[in-house]
């Protein structure tokens, strides 16, 4: 009894794995075999949603960056002395780390092989 319904098990397996492959196309050995052919053949693989990413960011964070000085221009005289030397600090760290990080990300995303 249990070896009729292992070599059932075994030809449904086989049957349903054709009737699969015959409706959709897509072998995952063959796609992966396909992908590296694919990477071996073009110098370059990005990621076009983080380039995309990156390029929007690239043009907004100028605007975004104006904006936040505005803002600490407006309540910079209300502020301590030791308050303006941080906020000063703070957004000239963050305007080095961030078009580090833009450059960067450029460079990583089109350099991947």
């Amino acid at each position: 009894m249990d070896a009729t319904l292992t070599r059932m098990d075994t030809t449904f397996r086989r049957t349903m794995t054709s009737v699969t492959d015959i409706l959709f196309p897509v072998n995952k050995e063959k796609e992966e075999i396909r992908q590296q052919i694919l990477r071996k053949n073009h110098e370059y693989v990005t990621n076009l949603p983080l380039q995309m990413l990156l390029y929007f960011n690239c043009f907004y964070f100028p605007f975004w960056f104006i904006g936040s000085l505005v803002i600490l221009d407006l309540k910079w005289q209300p502020l301590d002395e030791l308050y303006r030397i941080v906020l000063v600090a703070i957004y000239i760290v963050y305007f080095i780390i961030e078009i580090v990080r833009l450059y960067l990300g450029y460079l990583g995303n089109l350099m991947e092989r």
